[in-house]
């Protein structure tokens, strides 16, 4: 099986404000099926290179998702969703502040999130692969992936461009409708029979690391 993963917003400006809402999305089934969705949203849309839904028209995002929906049977949906008042709440929260963990605090979280995710999606994660979009650079992607590997080391971790693997833009597309649904009120999830909401348990992953993080030298 394969597993693909992006975010939607951006954790650094939720903490600061300046951002209402983040979102990881995890996509998983074979890989045929995983890049279905993508491929026939752009197919005859000659102006667009991938299905990035930040770019895509209200009648393409409606399509999008009603291919996710139909096959649905075939896939699994996962999803964290996290607000400003979500990180405020974390016991020593005040560590996101002072970065004093291993890696850039966002980084810790966003790879907390998804083997949380994983975790749910999957019993037994040996022999899966999963791939999530690449940041802002290898080496910060590079971060995640070895935080990742701490606490999920039975399964490979990678991160690619999402214009060269389709499964990522899949994982784009929902996490784009996550984030609609919470926001603007537009109910994708309910179209769909199961999704798995693992916001509580991946925060309580957060805390935790925060709790664990080195006081001094």
């Amino acid at each position: 099986m394969e597993l693909y993963g992006d975010e939607s917003g951006h954790l650094r400006s939720l903490l600061e404000g300046d951002e209402d809402l983040f979102v990881l999305a995890v996509v998983a089934g074979e890989a045929e099926r995983c890049i279905r969705c993508p491929k026939r949203t752009v197919r005859n849309v000659t102006n667009i290179e991938e299905a990035k839904w930040s770019e895509l028209t209200d009648t393409q995002r409606r399509r999008m998702v009603e291919c996710l929906i139909e096959c649905e049977q075939d896939l699994s949906f996962g999803y964290v969703t996290i607000d400003q008042s979500a990180l405020l709440q974390l016991q020593a929260h005040y560590r996101l502040y002072e970065d004093d963990l291993r890696y850039a605090w966002d980084l810790c979280v966003i790879a907390d999130c998804y083997a949380s995710i994983i975790g749910e999606l999957l019993q037994d994660r040996s022999g899966h692969i999963f791939t999530f979009d690449r940041l802002f650079s290898k080496k910060m992607s590079g971060r995640i992936i070895e935080t990742m590997t701490e606490t999920t080391p039975e399964l490979k971790v990678r991160h690619e461009d999402s214009r060269k693997v389709t499964g990522i833009q899949t994982a784009d597309c929902f996490a784009g409708a996550v984030r609609a649904d919470r926001l603007q009120g537009q109910n994708w999830l309910d179209q769909f029979e199961e999704v798995s909401d693992v916001t509580e348990s991946a925060l309580v992953t957060v805390e935790e690391r925060l709790l664990g993080a080195k006081t001094g030298p």
